[in-house]
């Protein structure tokens, strides 16, 4: 799938944002967190009841929609901020194609995970054998223990 320039840098520019950093983001998406739970709120019940106490945790969302959330929360911001079109379904294909969408694991990290699940030996590990020594076998101390300073 090819991306046109103009886009390319759009996309750029938003993966390079710095939106932890700027406090009208977070207060923003601290109000749209908000919303989410008032409409949660006529769902469930004790969610609800937080509400009628005052209580607005954040905590309540799921983690997938929270996820949600603040990805279509920065899609907005950016936006709003850089006067730039940014199409998120769009965006997470060119991210895909460009950062492989998972992040690349070392080539060591690799070859032991393949080792594990082969079962194959790994370097520099002892095998250690599944046998109990028999308590009558071991030997005995034959020296006396030494006395203290004190005796």
């Amino acid at each position: 799938m090819s991306f046109s320039p103009e886009n390319i840098e759009v996309y750029e520019a938003f993966s390079r944002y710095e939106f932890d950093s700027n406090r009208e983001y977070k207060e923003g998406l601290e109000v749209v967190y908000q919303q989410y739970l008032m409409l949660e709120g006529d769902k469930d019940s004790e969610i609800k009841k937080d509400l009628d106490a005052g209580k607005l945790d954040s905590g309540k969302i799921k983690s997938d929609i929270k996820e949600q959330l603040t990805t279509q929360a920065k899609v907005f911001f950016f936006c709003k901020q850089t006067g730039n079109i940014l199409d998120l379904q769009e965006y997470q294909k060119w991210e895909e194609t460009n950062h492989g969408g998972k992040p690349p694991y070392s080539l060591n990290y690799e070859q032991l995970v393949d080792m594990i699940m082969n079962n194959k030996p790994i370097p520099g590990i002892k095998t250690i054998p599944d046998t109990v020594l028999d308590s009558s076998k071991s030997s005995k101390h034959v020296l006396s223990e030494r006395t203290k300073p004190w005796q």
